[in-house]
């Protein structure tokens, strides 16, 4: 059994079709890089096979089923119809299921109706599976997006980490495309539909691990959004902070929340710029330089850059994280990819072309970008740079990574627009 998961690269996906009482089961090599219309994916597929120990519950049993699914498909006889199923109980196994037929349709309404029937461990393993799905084209992302509406009753960290988390990277994807219609319609959403969960947050490092690791994701995310009791919090913060000269103890968990609230003014800035440089930790260092290139004025981004090339004021070692977390801010990135064309050379010359630090800029800055334009731009770059390229697989990691980028917005666009329209009503 072992051989088939230590001697294949990938991970198998399980397909389930119900039918009455008997459960259909198929898998195959889970894909991303290509869609199932693609030429090569008969040859991608070819010679994979995975003993699979899968487990399962119904709505019949509370008990968890077990079954070793050794051949590329295979039934399971239930006794009696069941209303839905679930695999991979507590999100234990290292697979990812489809259902097929009603079996998402099930799930979504066993959701809707009662949550708690399934553990928080397998709520956030329909999350992850449902967009993971999305992104292989096995499932429509409205479907998905279906499958969240229930997050407004859930009351478990973890789940609504999975789910915040997909909505973030999507806001973060139309906003840096400038689609300005979807872009608020899910800033509108997100405020609106998970405001329950950021008003009863505190502002500390109180509670559990996943407590803590919720309010630093949820507060940055609704303070990014322009939430107005968030924007209030953290900037009488940064006031405080900034008043006592720095010696104000802020809550870890919000820190960088503070710092990059109070980085959008320009003395806020120029104060935080002057912290960086007294600073001996390098932890806060980094939470500094991170708010610093969050700033929404491209002045000051290019000038961040300039420091770190220059290397008194930033320091060398910072540069290419810095690269990164200008690349990241929706008025940096050509800002951090332009700067990475002009300055390749010196770059190249500070860092070792197959350095940690090389491959970081070629995918951080690349990762921005979702149209074909910036595809052939960046293809383009790579081109010119040949004799270096060649050598990187960071290079061909990141013209695979905007391809998928690509693809997924240009199928799952018009579907996020009318499914924000529909739930906005």
């Amino acid at each position: 059994m072992m051989n088939t998961w230590t001697l294949q690269k990938g991970i198998p996906l399980v397909i389930v079709e119900r039918s009455g009482h008997v459960l259909r089961l198929r898998q195959e090599r889970f894909i991303k890089t290509i869609q199932q219309d693609h030429p090569s994916w008969t040859a991608e597929q070819r010679g994979y096979l995975w003993h699979v120990p899968l487990t399962y519950m119904t709505s019949n049993s509370r008990s968890i089923g077990r079954h070793l699914l050794e051949t590329k498909s295979d039934t399971i006889e239930l006794e009696g119809q069941v209303s839905w199923v679930k695999f991979n109980a507590d999100m234990n196994g290292y697979y990812i299921v489809h259902y097929e037929g009603d079996g998402w349709e099930s799930l979504i309404n066993l959701l809707n109706k009662n949550h708690t029937a399934l553990s928080y461990k397998d709520r956030a393993n329909l999350i992850h599976n449902a967009f993971q799905l999305v992104s292989a084209g096995r499932m429509s992302l409205e479907q998905a997006l279906d499958l969240t509406r229930y997050l407004k009753s859930e009351t478990h960290n973890v789940p609504l980490l999975q789910g915040i988390g997909y909505l973030k990277t999507f806001f973060r994807i139309v906003e840096k495309r400038n689609i300005t219609d979807v872009t608020r319609s899910l800033k509108n959403y997100i405020l609106q539909y998970f405001q329950g969960v950021i008003d009863k947050q505190t502002w500390s490092d109180e509670g559990s691990v996943s407590d803590r690791r919720l309010r630093s994701d949820i507060l940055e995310l609704a303070c990014d959004l322009g939430y107005p009791p968030c924007i209030k919090k953290a900037s009488q913060l940064f006031k405080d902070w900034a008043q006592s000269n720095g010696t104000l103890s802020l809550p870890t968990d919000v820190i960088e929340t503070v710092y990059s609230v109070g980085a959008q003014r320009s003395e806020g800035w120029a104060y935080l710029l002057q912290k960086y440089q007294v600073s001996v930790s390098g932890a806060e260092k980094s939470k500094i330089l991170g708010a610093l290139a969050s700033s929404r004025v491209p002045e000051k981004l290019s000038r961040l850059l300039d420091l770190g090339m220059e290397g008194a004021v930033i320091k060398t070692q910072d540069l290419s994280s810095l690269i990164y977390a200008v690349s990241r801010n929706p008025i940096g990135h050509f800002i951090a990819w332009d700067f990475v064309k002009k300055h390749w050379n010196q770059l190249v010359e500070k860092f070792q072309l197959g350095s940690f630090c090389i491959r970081n800029i070629i995918i951080g800055t690349t990762a921005q970008f979702s149209s074909k334009e910036e595809l052939e731009e960046v293809k383009l770059f790579f081109e010119s740079i040949r004799e270096q390229s060649s050598q990187l697989r960071a290079t061909q990691v990141a013209v695979e990574n905007l391809e998928k980028n690509v693809r997924w917005l240009e199928k799952n666009l018009e579907p996020l627009r009318r499914w924000l329209l529909k739930s906005l009503d």
